[in-house]
């Protein structure tokens, strides 16, 4: 019978105690202590788990007429444990442990499987499950071998002294619904300009903003000659993420997209920024294409507006690039992204802040000759109104309303905007609604790009709408979440329009993910965003087939490395690029050294297109899979290997590609 079980936890150097009770009807002979920690009128029918917090004093009384007092006595000299793994730098600050112990009964560890989602523990980072030694119940999923403990890894939440068990990672047990009708998202768009936060709850049928916060860092203006961003820069940006972490840190990794725009793809030091911030945020950041950019836009502007079936233009001016996007719905039909943006224009022609007539002209110029590239496919397409979004726009706008009390911005609009600043001279005298202090030394050269977008495409009159990147990545967070996502759908694109063997690669994906669940258990801190990686990575092993049948995993992997893919950031695009250029032939281990998890989804990958290299139609024999840290071995029936030679040999010569791989393969020898 399982008593109960202990959390406790230690953050920083404060160590808290908790104590948490598996409460049901077979339950009911738990000591009276502990029963009573659940809510006065909560019956015992239904499982549930209750916490609730206790001072020494009343957790010394559970003790003392606990059955597992012993433990209790055990997990003490855990506090040391934590400290140590602390002072050993492998917990920073503000990194969160927590111990689960379950009682002495067979059932517990079933029992606490079947609970232990519903644990509280979205804020900690590092969990450790332990069982007495005498436990011999296995619970339900994945049984991990015993004595072989998996210490403190980043990603890692399950960690069990004497047994181990299948428990989901931080990510997953944070992120599994308490109420599928209220869930709490957040997009954090990393701008060139400003880094704007929206967080907002689902309620199943509608999207609740409960918070904005928006911040001008200026990026670009940090970003000097050499595409190197100056440290008094990052250091701007990173004490602004200091400042929106305490947002972020708490919500499941799954239910936050944070994406870095033009500044960082351009930057050269990008990737020892996005570390930091990471680090501060608690979340990855992804550096998303120019096209993905103006997909997330046009799904922002798409949700703040009344879907009436016309075709639209969407326009919007940050601060490194300028989007154009024409669709109709919520699906962008043509996209681009071009390099000009508020913050650059202002920069080369506003030098120092002075506004003039010849300035202006300049800058207009300047983007009507960056425009001239993309306007005639623009005009041929045609649109049925013209929407324009962010700070630059929304400001034109208001001024506008304002001043001439017109509700879209037009052609005289903005003559007349542009004549204001013109006789203010300067930007720090600008006294223009919805224009303060930080956007002014930007505006101008947002002005002066809007003017050359009208002239270039004709347009008469612009909407502003309040919907932009941020509210894009909310919205494809949530397509995520409900199995509605985009990159999906952009695999299988890919393979009909290279003419990919569909069933060919699904027998491919099926083995593959088959080997993954076999091995799952010896390789357990894999991490979960890279799972989906080795399923559309089958489907598109054979993409570059429809170039050349010579070296088509390189034809392959560079097309994915360069081609525009919606849905996926830079760097899970080269992933997964990386995955199907390496999925045959000589392995290249250089590509994989700080990669272990992606090196044992390519190894996944090689072996099941092997083992499906007939490309037969007939199901694969019964056989068994092992793995270590560092090799995965097959063991097929004799008969079945010994009516197959073909396969023998290429199973064998694989595992000569594999010597330099971290992964090595073991296969029966003839």
């Amino acid at each position: 019978m399982i008593a109960g079980v202990v959390l406790r936890v230690q953050r920083a150097v404060h160590v808290r105690e908790h104590a948490i009770e598996y409460r049901g009807a077979r339950h009911a002979r738990a000591p009276a202590d502990v029963r009573n920690l659940a809510a006065p009128g909560e019956g015992l029918a239904d499982p549930a788990l209750i916490v609730r917090q206790h001072v020494d004093a009343e957790m010394t009384g559970i003790a003392d007429s606990w059955p597992a007092r012993a433990r209790l006595g055990r997990a003490d000299r855990d506090q040391r444990w934590f400290q140590r793994q602390r002072h050993e730098g492998l917990g920073r600050e503000s990194s969160h442990f927590a111990l689960v112990q379950a009682g002495d009964d067979d059932d517990a560890g079933t029992e606490l499987a079947h609970c232990v989602a519903k644990l509280p523990i979205a804020e900690f980072r590092h969990v450790s499950l332990r069982y007495p030694r005498h436990v011999t119940a296995r619970p339900p999923g994945r049984v991990f071998r015993a004595g072989r403990p998996v210490g403190l890894r980043p990603r890692n939440v399950a960690c069990v002294r004497d047994k181990r068990v299948e428990f989901p990672r931080m990510a997953e047990v944070s992120a599994r619904p308490q109420n599928d009708a209220k869930q709490t998202y957040a997009a954090l768009d990393l701008g060139s300009n400003s880094f704007h936060l929206i967080v907002a709850l689902d309620w199943g049928d509608r999207l609740q903003v409960i918070d904005k916060h928006r911040e001008m860092v200026r990026l670009a203006e940090g970003l000097g000659p050499a595409n190197m961003l100056n440290p008094k820069t990052i250091a701007r940006a990173l004490e602004c993420l200091e400042r929106l972490s305490q947002r972020l840190r708490l919500l499941p990794a799954r239910n936050v997209r944070v994406v870095g725009t033009n500044t960082l793809r351009k930057a050269r030091n990008s990737l020892q920024f996005i570390a930091r911030a990471e680090e501060i945020l608690g979340h990855q950041v992804e550096v998303i294409s120019g096209r993905e950019e103006a997909r997330l836009i046009y799904l922002g502007v798409s949700h703040s507006l009344e879907d009436n079936h016309d075709t639209r233009l969407v326009i919007d001016i940050g601060g490194g690039s300028t989007e154009l996007i024409l669709g109709q719905h919520f699906q962008p039909q043509l996209a681009e992204s071009l390099y000009i943006g508020c913050a650059d224009i202002s920069d080369r022609f506003f030098e120092g802040g002075r506004v003039d007539a010849d300035s202006m002209a300049a800058a207009e110029r300047v983007a009507r000759q960056e425009f001239e590239i993309v306007e005639r496919i623009f005009l041929a397409h045609g649109w049925d109104n013209a929407v324009g979004a962010s700070g630059t726009i929304i400001a034109v706008h208001d001024i506008i309303e304002a001043e001439l009390g017109s509700k879209d911005i037009t052609p005289e609009g903005l003559d007349h905007v542009t004549q204001r600043m013109i006789e203010t001279g300067h930007v720090d005298n600008f006294d223009f609604v919805g224009v303060d202090s930080q956007r002014a030394p930007v505006f101008p050269g947002g002005v002066a790009i809007l003017r050359a977008l009208f002239d270039a495409l004709g347009i008469r009159s612009l909407a502003a709408s309040n919907g932009a990147l941020r509210e894009g990545l909310l919205h494809d967070v949530l397509g995520r979440v409900h199995d509605q996502d985009i990159r999906e759908k952009t695999v299988l694109d890919l393979a009909r329009r290279f003419n990919v063997d569909a069933d060919h690669a699904a027998r491919v994906a099926a083995t593959a993910h088959d080997l993954f669940d076999r091995v799952a258990p010896y390789w357990d801190d894999l991490d979960p965003n890279v799972v989906p990686l080795l399923r559309w990575s089958a489907l598109l092993h054979e993409i570059g087939l429809d170039i050349a049948h010579s070296q088509y995993h390189k034809h392959g992997g560079y097309l994915l490395d360069n081609m525009d893919m919606p849905g996926f950031s830079r760097s899970e695009q080269h992933r997964l690029s990386l995955l199907v250029r390496a999925h045959r032939r000589k392995f290249p281990a250089e590509e994989f050294v700080d990669a272990l998890d992606l090196a044992k989804l390519c190894v996944l990958l090689r072996t099941a297109v092997v083992l499906h290299r007939s490309r037969s139609e007939m199901a694969l024999p019964p056989f068994e899979v092992r793995a270590e840290d560092d090799f995965i071995r097959l063991s097929f029936p004799r008969n079945w290997i010994s009516q197959h030679p073909l396969t023998q040999l290429d199973l064998e010569q694989e595992a000569e590609y594999l010597e330099w791989s971290p992964i090595r393969l073991t296969v029966p020898k003839r």
